[in-house]
């Protein structure tokens, strides 16, 4: 289990969103928040961040439920990278139906449907860089998918910027919830990026 997992339900993600500027949906079963939280260590190839989904159920009551990811590069993409301009990270933000379900490489997974903003880490070293800050909004090819079928520990080639659940066990979870959502709500899911200092829990930066 991260550090984040362990702390995740004293947090309350409707008043960090709102203080924010960001939406955070409510009314409704299975009108999504899609919540990732980048950890505050910054150690390249772990899955040490967290995706996280807040929403009601058909009775009523809060469900939270979280993931265990990266919100990160993998350090080959970090040394290599595919666009010449530097590997995507992705900009903390809110970015409004940005994501749909469709398919990453032949399987489920949720995919780019509208601009994003990456943050181009291009000096190809081993540290994650988000100081050396050169923005670029488009489409980039930024999915939420999962890793290796029977569980990934290392992010490696899983991720050149997208979003990767390590587990896909979890992912199968994520991706029911999502599904509900769809027939609800429409195929098109706002993702907000958070950092892990955005919390104000001890500990937390």
């Amino acid at each position: 289990m991260t550090n984040l997992k362990r702390i995740i339900y004293e947090v309350q993600f409707k008043r960090i969103m709102e203080k924010k500027g960001y939406q955070y949906f409510s009314d409704a079963p299975y009108d999504v928040n899609f919540i990732g939280i980048r950890s505050r260590d910054e150690t390249p190839d772990v899955f040490n961040d967290l995706l996280v989904l807040e929403y009601r159920d058909y009775v009523g009551e809060l469900q939270t439920k979280t993931f265990t990811a990266t919100t990160d590069p993998g350090l080959y993409y970090l040394l290599n990278p595919i666009n010449l301009k530097g590997t995507a990270i992705l900009k903390p933000g809110q970015y409004r139906g940005v994501f749909k379900i469709g398919e990453h490489r032949g399987l489920p997974a949720l995919v780019q449907n509208k601009e994003i903003t990456v943050i181009r880490d291009f000096n190809r070293d081993s540290r994650l860089d988000f100081d050396q800050r050169t923005e670029e909004t488009g489409w980039f090819g930024i999915h939420v998918h999962r890793a290796w079928e029977k569980g990934s520990v290392k992010v490696g080639k899983w991720s050149a910027g997208c979003q990767v659940i390590a587990d896909p066990v979890e992912f199968e979870i994520f991706l029911r919830i999502m599904e509900e959502a769809r027939v609800i709500h429409g195929n098109a899911f706002t993702y907000t990026l958070l950092e892990e200092k955005d919390l104000g829990l001890r500990g937390s930066g």
